[in-house]
């Protein structure tokens, strides 16, 4: 793996951890309050008559500030534990990986923890006949920042359990996987590309090193690899795929000297042991077809979340119709195709969505129309090489729709629907 990438997945890592932001908060503040009593303790702070402060009173003041911040820290890491609770048990388990990117959450304990360990620690500093004016000020400040800091929290929790804002959450990171990875119609040609001579043998098969969900492919320094050593590699596996160690994931022409591409080739190989959005299009939505097929579920019964769902996924979907697939060739700098890897179809990610919600909205007249009028909407966007796919999945949406003993008014109602996509042929 490269230096520059290793970096980057070790700082996402870091960026997304609940210790690291809190942590390094705690530190500052033990850091600031030995400061702050060094300044307090020389002249290069001017006096003034508002921060004049005695000892007793600045042990009392320090000492509720760190109460109360203590109790802040409390109630921000309970609300958090509950949110992720609440998100498992309604949404699903594998959206708690939007929660970890939550920014809010971090910010508010950190902010908190500094406040209560520089308050904790400017008490411990505190000496008779010392006047501690710029820590009870200084306190006084953060304490006043946790107070805002925690109003907003409280605000952003009560956003993040409302089941539609999350939807909008997953469906936008959705549409922007979507643009990394589909090229816009009017973009320039890509490069024309210059393949590489076979070996006249068998290319050499690698295999995997390790075990777990391969979440995504250092494409840049494999391309570099394959460079240095005229070759040419095939990955077999796209990203989101289950690897098992000593499964054959690429195929390498022009092997050369190197007798160890296992290694070389698993270096660029990110796994991890769940998957993520990071690279992974399907995961994203798998996300939304996940909360669909909960709200579809006996146990639940609630098909305007499943609606909303199929509302957010034609939104997505919407841009993934405008565009064009990437080459699967990616290039060196003289234009040589040195890596090819697998390259996902518009079929494949509307079937991925579509299919399972259609199975499971079966006789569900609300949620089957609610995908035809979603159809209608994707196909309004669309180009032409794509239609006749959307009127096949609103055909087979169709045949499933209507339950047993459904009324003439139904089969209207639902022929209605389907003329607006189908046409005449409906």
């Amino acid at each position: 793996m490269g230096r520059l990438n290793r970096l980057t997945r070790v700082f996402h890592a870091l960026r997304r951890s609940f210790w690291v932001l809190p942590m390094a908060g705690s530190v500052l503040g033990i850091v600031l309050a030995f400061l702050v009593q060094m300044a307090d303790g020389s002249d290069a702070i001017p006096s003034h008559d508002v921060l004049v402060i005695n000892a007793d009173a600045a042990r009392a003041l320090l000492g509720t500030i760190a109460g109360g911040t203590a109790t802040m820290m409390t109630l921000t890491y309970t609300l958090t534990l509950l949110i992720f609770t609440l998100a498992a048990g309604q949404l699903g388990p594998r959206l708690l990986d939007s929660f970890y990117d939550n920014r809010v959450n971090q910010i508010t304990i950190t902010i908190i923890g500094a406040t209560f360990v520089f308050a904790l620690v400017s008490l411990w500093l505190v000496r008779e006949g010392h006047e501690a004016r710029s820590a009870t000020a200084i306190a006084t400040l953060l304490s006043i920042l946790s107070v805002m800091t925690l109003i907003y929290f409280v605000h952003d929790v009560s956003q993040r359990v409302l089941v539609d804002n999350e939807i909008a959450r997953t469906a936008k990171r959705l549409r922007v996987a979507i643009e990394a990875a589909f090229r816009a119609s009017d973009a320039e040609p890509q490069q024309i590309a210059t393949i590489p001579e076979r070996d006249t043998g068998v290319g050499r098969v690698v295999h995997a090193c390790d075990t777990g969900y391969l979440r995504s492919i250092d494409l840049e320094e494999l391309v570099g690899d394959m460079t240095r050593h005229d070759a040419a590699v095939e990955i077999l596996v796209p990203p989101g795929e289950y690897i098992v160690e000593r499964m054959p994931v690429a195929l390498v022409q022009r092997a050369g000297s190197v007798e160890d591409w296992d290694s070389t080739v698993n270096e660029r190989l990110a796994l991890g042991r769940s998957r993520s959005s990071e690279g992974d299009i399907l995961f994203s939505v798998n996300l939304l077809v996940e909360i669909a097929l909960r709200a579809l579920s006996p146990g639940i019964n609630d098909s305007y979340t499943a609606v909303c769902a199929v509302d957010h996924l034609s939104g997505a979907f919407g841009e993934l119709l405008r565009r064009q697939p990437s080459s699967p060739l990616y290039l060196d700098e003289d234009g040589v195709a040195r890596v090819t890897a697998t390259v996902l179809t518009v079929d494949e990610i509307i079937g991925t969505a579509f299919h399972p919600i259609r199975r499971n909205a079966a006789a569900n007249m609300l949620v089957s129309c609610a995908m035809i009028d979603a159809i209608r909407r994707m196909i309004a966007v669309s180009d032409d090489d794509n239609i006749q796919l959307l009127r096949h999945h609103a055909d087979l949406i169709g045949r499933n729709a209507l339950p047993e003993g459904a009324t003439d008014v139904d089969r209207e109602h639902l022929d209605t629907c389907l003329m607006t996509v189908m046409g005449e042929t409906a």
